[in-house]
Formats: structure tokens, sequence, C-alpha cells
């Protein structure tokens, strides 16, 4: 066992495997006594519960230990503007009693709430003090400017202030009391670099001009530590991005983190205990022929869905093969709930073919104790 200090104890694991969840910060409480490790290498993939109809590019955000999925496309291709709800029938510490609304609590069922007010696909959603928003994505055959929000307790929705420029296929995420809106195709030739900043306070939106280094859509992001990463997705030449950027809101400022080794796009990004997990997807060699972004899934050179995930290191320093999926899949929603990741819905090939399969990955959850003292074999 290699030692590693923390604070002014070391670590010892006492190799004990938790029935609870991970909280979702993934990491003990400074002062605590003890302390949880997810092994992410050593997950498994179990099965869902499925949705009660098929599903691709829906919008997803976890709010109160509940799942949120919003639109996407539905049997027979058709965009929907169902809002799916599913509380998963493990305890969650994010659980918060009082705020779950009028939506019948029936634990490991998706349950079906009030529609958002018009049917919309590859959307982008985000949970900020207790509502649901949704941004953007695409309303009939045009891509929409449209922000909704979603209020769980009389299960209702409003049209808020609409974004500054029509964005397909974005990412939202929320961080210190505001939503942050990145990438996504735009319309007119509007810029696709910059990001769009809401502040519930003022009920406002404002641009931050060029702030990505390349415009890309149908990528992913998630939150660590109060900064956004940013991974994947596709270039306007049809590319798959290896590519890997962080921001923190706080700073201002953005930095690089390690490439993924595959180009991604469509795909299933989540963090647990300060790890990425990047799943599936689809992987387009463009129109570019001296493109290194995108390359071609081993074992296979025709296949552009592929059923391999990447983990990263803790610090994002660096990505490893992770367990495959039992089949390729793209255009699902990710959510993460304590030590486990949800794939929801999505299609096994190429183009709009929407499935009800859900799958968990589960990882095995460690306890820690914290000792003074040398570290113990």
């Amino acid at each position: 066992m290699i030692p590693v200090q923390l604070f002014r104890g070391a670590l010892l694991a006492v190799g004990i495997a938790l029935a609870a969840v991970l909280p979702a910060s993934g990491a003990a409480e400074i002062g605590s006594q003890t302390g949880v490790v997810v092994d992410l290498n050593k997950g498994v993939w179990v099965h869902g519960p499925d949705l009660p109809s098929a599903r691709q590019d829906a919008a997803v955000a976890v709010m109160d230990g509940r799942i949120y999925l919003v639109g996407g496309f539905g049997p027979h291709d058709e965009q929907m503007a169902t809002l799916l709800v599913l509380e998963p029938t493990f305890p969650s510490p994010q659980a918060n009693p009082g705020v779950a609304g009028p939506i019948v609590s029936h634990p490991g069922e998706w349950r079906l709430a009030s529609t958002i007010p018009e049917s919309v696909d590859h959307a982008a959603a985000a949970g900020l003090g207790g509502y649901l928003y949704v941004a953007g994505g695409r309303i009939e055959d045009l891509v929409t400017n449209k922000f909704w929000r979603y209020d769980p307790i009389d299960d209702s929705w409003m049209e808020l202030p609409s974004l500054p420029f029509p964005r397909y296929g974005p990412m939202m995420q929320a961080v210190n009391g505001k939503l942050y809106l990145l990438g996504g195709q735009s319309s007119h030739g509007n810029d696709e670099t910059s990001m769009f900043i809401f502040d519930p306070a003022t009920n406002t939106w404002r641009t931050e001009e060029y702030v990505l280094g390349d415009s890309r859509f149908l990528a992913a992001s998630v939150v660590i530590n109060e900064k956004i990463y940013v991974v994947g997705g596709r270039d306007r030449n049809q590319n798959s991005l290896r590519t890997c950027d962080v921001y923190d809101p706080a700073r201002d400022r953005w930095g690089a983190c390690s490439s993924m080794h595959v180009g991604r796009s469509d795909f299933g990004l989540a963090a647990v205990n300060g790890r990425l997990m990047a799943i599936g997807g689809e992987n387009y060699a463009g129109s570019a022929q001296d493109q290194e972004s995108a390359i071609t899934f081993e074992g296979d050179l025709r296949r552009t869905v592929t059923q391999t995930t990447e983990i990263s290191s803790s610090s994002i320093g660096g990505w490893i093969s992770g367990p495959w999926m039992p089949y390729p899949r793209h255009g699902m929603a990710v959510a993460s709930l304590g030590n486990q990741i949800w794939v929801i819905g999505g299609a096994p090939y190429s183009g709009t073919a929407p499935v009800t399969s859900v799958l968990r990955f589960v990882s095995p959850v460690t306890q820690i104790k914290f000792q003074k003292g040398r570290v113990q074999p």
C-alpha cells in the first residue's frame, strides 16, 4: 500500500463496503474521523429501472435526490415535451423532504410531471435554488433561445428571459448561484465560442465573448469543486474532439486538462469522487484529413458509436480505459447520484433510434479511517 498524507493524519483503508450512497462531494468533511473512497475502475454495469417510453437527446439534471429528464426524441422519432422524474430506491444524502411537490413519490419508478410548454430536443438543463432550468435546443426544426424554469413545488413551468442567441446542443451548469451556458451550435452566424451567464437574482443574462478556444456542440460538462470541466464535442468540420478544458468562475480563468484518448461527441460524462468518466458517444473523423482530434475506436474501423469508457485521474491529468457498456450508445442522458452513474436512453447506432434502456454504473465504496502517526500496511 502506498501511504497518502491527508491533513495531519494518514489514510488507512479498512476495506468496508458501504451500503449507503456516497455523498455528492465524494469526500470526507474536514475534521471527520472517517471518509470514503470510490473505485471507478472496479465498477460494474447493471440494468434499470427502464424508461416508460424511449428517449434520446433529452436534457437531464439532478436536484434534491431526484433525476429530471426533459424532452428529447421519443417513440417514432417524435419530439417530446415530457418531464420524467425518478426518485431512486436507495437513500440519497441529497434528498430533501418537503420539496418534492405534488409528484407522488414512488421510489424506483419514473413518474410523469407537468410537460414543458414546447417540445424540445438537444436542450441543456441544470438545477439551482430548488428550480429546474432548461435552455436552448431545437423546437420543431429551428434552433431556439428559449429559457424555462420548472418549480417542483407546484409542478409548473415559467418562461424566463431568452438566451442572447439560440443554441443547439449546449451545456449548462450551476456554480455559486449562477447558471453558465457554454458551447452548442448557433444560428445566423452568431458567435459559438461565447459563454452566457444567468443571474437569478436579477433575472438577466450577460455574455462573455470568445471564451472557448474552438466552437463545439454535443460536448459534455460537469462541476468538480466549483469548477466547470468541458470535455469532447464536435466542431464545425464534424470532427469529434478529445480536448478537456476547465473554467474557474471565481477567478474567471480558463485552463487545460488532459485530453481523452478518443474523440467523443453526443456522449456521457459524469463526476464521482473528483474523477471524470466519459461514456460511449459518437466518433467522427470529419472532413479534415489531417485532423488528429478524432481517433478511430480500437478494433473496429467502421464504428462511429462506441460502448467504451474512459476514467480520468483525480487531477484530470490523464485517462485510462474503463469498463465497457454492454452495447454502444450515444445521445443518452447521464446523471450522477452518489457512487452510481445513470445512463438513460440514447441510441445504439448513429441517427435517431431512441431506446427505453437505463444502465447504472455502480462502483464499490470503501470506508476510510483517519489515524495519526505512521501508516500501517
